[in-house]
This record gives structure tokens, C-alpha cells and sequence, in this order.
């Protein structure tokens, strides 16, 4: 792969990152700031918690649906097509797709793609922990 090959795919995965994932990582905030804020009020039931907690987690979750939904729009996914399509059937093309597809934010597990994803999945656990915590307050299980 050329070198300029490689500045067009990091141009448009930081372009990807910083604009597109941006969003999503600004709804982080609101997602934690919605589970701190259900665990330390008291005075509200927990029943009442729980349905708020599955509304922000529901709309968060189809937030990213979405995202995932319109990858094909993105100017990151156009790149990697045509650098893969470019380059399937090549000697070394195996090297050369490993290398692209390290950028896939999508479907690819690499440290690069998992460092920016992080946020993401930790602030869904988090939600999810605190639905359990407002399911058991509910039911009274602990």
C-alpha cells in the first residue's frame, strides 16, 4: 500500500472518529450522567428509575444502531472498499487487507479500534449494572 494510500485511510478514520463517533461519545455523558443520578436519588421509586434507565438505554442503543446502520455513508467505509477491492488477489494483499482492516471500526477488534470503542462499552455496562441495581431495589431481591 502507498503512502498515499495509507494517509487517505488514517485522514478519513480520524475524520470518522472525530466528527461521526464524536456524537455518540457526547451521549456518554448523558448515559452515565442518567444511571449516577437514578442510583443516588432516593427519594423517587425504583420502579420509576428502571423505566427511565430503559428509556435513555433504549435510545441510546438505537443511537448506535443507526450509526452502525449508515457506516456505508461514511466516507472511511468508501475508502477501505476501494483500497480492499484494490487490493484482493494480490501477492501480498493479505498483509495489505490486514493493515486496512485494522481500521474497520465496525467489525475489526484491533488495540486502535477497541481504544476508541471503550468509552462506549463501559457506559453500556454501566447502564446495564444500574438497571439490575433498580430491577433488585424494585423487587426488593436485595
Amino acid at each position: 500500500m502507498t503512502n498515499y494510500e495509507r494517509k487517505r485511510l488514517l485522514e478519513a478514520y480520524t475524520d470518522y472518529v472525530e466528527r461521526r463517533l464524536s456524537g455518540v461519545s457526547g451521549l456518554i455523558v448523558i448515559l452515565v450522567g442518567f444511571s449516577l443520578a437514578t442510583l443516588s436519588v432516593t427519594k423517587i421509586s425504583p420502579g420509576f428509575n428502571l423505566v427511565v434507565m430503559v428509556c435513555v438505554l433504549f435510545f441510546f442503543l438505537c443511537v448506535l444502531l443507526r450509526e452502525f446502520g449508515n457506516r456505508k455513508n461514511s466516507a472511511l467505509w468508501r475508502v477501505m472498499r476501494e483500497l480492499e477491492d484494490k487490493y484482493k488477489g494480490k501477492v501480498d494483499g493479505g498483509v495489505i487487507l490486514k493493515e486496512i482492516r485494522q481500521y474497520d471500526i465496525w467489525e475489526g477488534f484491533s488495540p486502535m479500534v477497541m481504544g476508541r470503542l471503550l468509552p462506549i462499552i463501559f457506559s453500556v455496562l454501566f447502564c446495564v449494572y444500574t438497571l439490575v441495581e433498580h430491577l433488585a431495589r424494585a423487587f426488593s431481591i436485595w
